[in-house]
């Protein structure tokens, strides 16, 4: 499974409407057969839990933060992941590509009503079904410049927007190099969660790296 993906997913979320609570998500990809994704949304911040394929990890981004922390369980171990290097590196994605949007019938995922549209790129083709009840366009414009999600840069977003589709994806098909990777959200619950589900357990021990 792809940190970058996940991580991307988590930036999208750092900044959330009122919505509190988790989304579970299964996952798919080359490396991946069966794979969950939980991500929780609170005014504390944000944070992902994924299991699959041996795969085990979480990411934590607190809201008082400028850094996300990739977290190890099992080792009981932290290491800091920088957000500005991804922010200016997202923003130079994208500035020559010619991006062409089709839009499909409208779907309902995991209980909201969803956008569905193709995007493609000559390297890419992406199918999205995306919702603002979740994350607004604009919220989408300004967390995309921090990393992007399979390939969506700031760029893109505009151009969603300006064709009505913007919005956080609840399913997501990518394709590229014969490669393709899925994610279906499951289930949508609203809930509130403590602080401390937010915060670096004490007995964790800080590492340098991946």
């Amino acid at each position: 499974m792809s940190l970058q993906l996940i991580y991307s997913l988590l930036l999208l979320f750092m900044e959330p409407k009122p919505f509190e609570g988790s989304i579970l998500m299964s996952v798919s990809a080359p490396d991946v057969k069966e794979g969950n994704l939980v991500v929780m949304l609170s005014r504390y911040g944000t944070k992902a839990i994924f299991d699959g394929n041996g795969q085990a990890f979480e990411f934590l981004i607190p809201k008082e933060d400028s850094s996300a922390y990739k977290l190890n369980t099992y080792g009981k171990t932290y290491n800091i992941v920088g957000l500005a290097e991804s922010r200016r590196l997202s923003e130079t994605l994208g500035k020559f590509d010619d991006y062409a949007i089709e839009k499909l019938s409208d779907e309902t995922i995991a209980g909201y009503r969803c956008n569905h549209f193709t995007l493609k790129t000559k390297k890419r083709t992406l199918e999205l079904w995306t919702t603002s009840d979740i994350l607004n366009d604009d919220d989408l414009t300004k967390l995309s410049g921090a990393v992007t999600l399979l390939g969506l840069n700031p760029r893109m977003i505009d151009v969603m927007k300006t064709a009505g589709v913007a919005g956080f994806p609840l399913k997501l098909r990518a394709d590229e190099q014969q490669k393709t990777i899925t994610m279906t959200a499951k289930k949508v619950t609203r809930k509130t969660f403590p602080k401390s589900s937010f915060e670096i357990p004490k007995d964790y021990q800080k590492i340098d790296g991946e």
